[in-house]
């Protein structure tokens, strides 16, 4: 199931143009209706979770690996996108900032973590 999910959601960030939030409605069309990973109930609190914290897209998929497959997926969701931002050099003369900014959100992450975690204990 994991493979699936990472699949799945590799498949919607090749695919889905427009804004970040663009993706919530293909991800409920396969993650609620499709697969039914979760319920309808369980993807309204991941975006409503994510939507307070720095790159809610991100923070959805990882919530939603991490409650259909447990710990694994939630930190699978979130290496993929890592190994994305890592592998593109920053092309804006502000690296410098890019590089802080990073850096900032890499250290709140166990924040909004344990935020999610609360939420819904296993």
């Amino acid at each position: 199931m994991l493979g699936t999910i990472l699949w799945y959601f590799g498949t919607a960030g090749l695919f889905v143009f427009g804004s970040g939030l663009a993706v919530v409605p293909f991800l409920h069309g396969g993650v609620v209706q499709g697969f039914h990973w979760l319920t309808e109930r369980q993807f309204l609190d991941a975006v409503a979770v994510s939507m307070i914290t720095p790159g809610p897209v991100m923070i959805t998929v990882a919530f939603i690996g991490y409650l259909a497959t447990g710990v694994a997926g939630g930190r699978g969701c979130d290496r993929r996108r890592g190994v994305r931002a890592r592998a593109l050099p920053p092309v804006s003369s502000g690296s410098r900032f890019v590089a802080w900014r990073c850096r900032v959100l890499h250290d709140l992450r166990p924040i909004f973590s344990s935020l999610v975690h609360s939420l819904h204990p296993r």
